[in-house]
């Protein structure tokens, strides 16, 4: 049975995320992206522009899967203090298992025209609004301060992403647990004694 458009293009998604994250994005052509995608070369041009558009795409598949599955992670839960405490775990897991991607994100200079540019950056920022709406969530229960939730939630994740970061790019060994533990901590009691 021949692949649908959606499952080529999917395929081309798939296959460039695993190249980034192994070679770099200037470590990957397009050439090599259509090879172990198992398409031509004009097929991945039938459905990007450019390699950038593939990058893009493979941030945006990684956004809606970070959507959907911390959506299902924390839909049975009630207490929108037990949101943001599972909330931070699972983004903390979910860099983990993607993090030779994050390597690449966050190391490749990467030029993007304009227009890439901007759809990066509201891909980036779509991650604040699980925690955004969890922090509102909290306050309007009075479980938390009053505090403005979009300031909070962009705190929690920046929070996340450098330790994340600094972890990574120093090879220092910290469990998820202990990860999570402490910006959990730091996030809702704050430091003063």
């Amino acid at each position: 049975m021949a692949e649908t458009k959606p499952d080529k293009r999917r395929s081309i998604i798939k296959a460039a995320e695993g190249l980034f994250a192994k070679s770099g994005f200037h470590g990957t052509d397009v050439d090599l992206i259509a090879k172990s995608a198992g398409v031509s070369k004009g097929s991945v041009y039938n459905y990007f522009d450019s390699k950038e558009e593939i990058l893009m795409s493979v941030i945006e598949e990684g956004v809606n899967e970070l959507d959907r599955q911390m959506k299902k992670y924390i839909r049975p839960l009630s207490d929108p203090i037990e949101k943001i405490k599972k909330g931070i775990e699972f983004y903390i897991k979910f860099l983990e298992k993607r993090e030779p991607l994050f390597r690449v994100l966050t190391g490749d200079r990467i030029s993007l025209r304009m227009d890439l540019k901007k759809r990066f950056h509201m891909n980036m920022f779509a991650r604040i609004e699980h925690a955004q709406i969890m922090i509102a969530e909290a306050i309007k229960d009075g479980k938390l301060k009053k505090v403005d939730p979009y300031v909070a939630a962009t705190c929690l994740i920046g929070m996340i992403d450098s330790l994340f970061l600094r972890v990574v790019y120093e090879g220092k060994r910290m469990s998820t647990k202990h990860k999570a533990e402490q910006i959990t901590k730091l996030f809702l009691e704050g430091m003063l004694l």
